[in-house]
């Protein structure tokens, strides 16, 4: 079993903001239309990442919860061809090697929250709670750690909004209920007990770029 880390002295909360370049944000915060991010960066380091190869969802936050890259995690695209067929399955994080983040934190007793980070499905036992992300394939799985958590995810309906036969104003308007949903569920979780760790993905950032 792993040592205890000592006691923490700051607490930690990653955001994140699936397909958002610092071509996008930097205008923007020069502009004063994104005033915390403006406070963040002036307070902290930043700069741009070097994405994996290929520069894919899937294999992208895989790299990211595990520190490893492609040919070390397994994950390669969000499909893969089962071995002696010529058929293909859907990649979920049932087929990645390698420790998560919060795995390893949880293993040295830190509390930890993840809410709908890409490729957490099936959610693993974590030392606090874990709701799945993208590809979770839908509201009637086990998207959540614990499994009684996912009534009161249920309960707020925060799944992504689909964009198929709709409009881009009826997507828009869509997606900004389904924005507010998802905040409603950051407060719920975040408040739900102390954490040493909480980490937070909106995908919809990536997603209305596709519309």
């Amino acid at each position: 079993m792993p040592k205890p880390l000592p006691p923490p002295s700051q607490r930690v909360w990653v955001i994140g903001l699936d397909g958002v370049p610092w071509t996008l944000l930097h205008p923007w915060i020069d502009q004063g239309h994104l005033p915390t991010l403006a406070r963040l960066q002036a307070g902290g380091a930043s700069g741009g990442l070097r994405s994996t190869i290929q520069f894919l969802t899937a294999v992208a936050w895989t790299s990211f919860l595990t520190g490893l890259n492609p040919g070390k995690h397994g994950i390669f695209d969000f499909v893969r061809r089962i071995p002696g067929a010529y058929k293909q399955e859907l990649t979920n994080a049932s087929l990645r090697s390698g420790r998560s983040l919060w795995r390893i934190l949880s293993d040295a007793g830190r509390r930890v929250g993840v809410v709908n980070v890409p490729m957490t499905f099936p959610p693993e036992p974590v030392n606090g709670f874990l709701i799945s992300g993208l590809d979770t394939p839908g509201l009637d799985s086990a998207y959540t750690y614990p499994p009684e958590l996912k009534a009161e995810v249920n309960d707020i309906h925060f799944i992504a909004v689909s964009t198929v036969g709709k409009s881009h104003a009826q997507y828009l308007k869509e997606t900004l209920e389904g924005v507010d949903k998802r905040f409603e569920l950051l407060w719920r979780t975040i408040d739900r007990e102390p954490l040493d760790f909480y980490m937070w993905v909106e995908m919809e950032t990536d997603a209305i770029q596709h519309c």
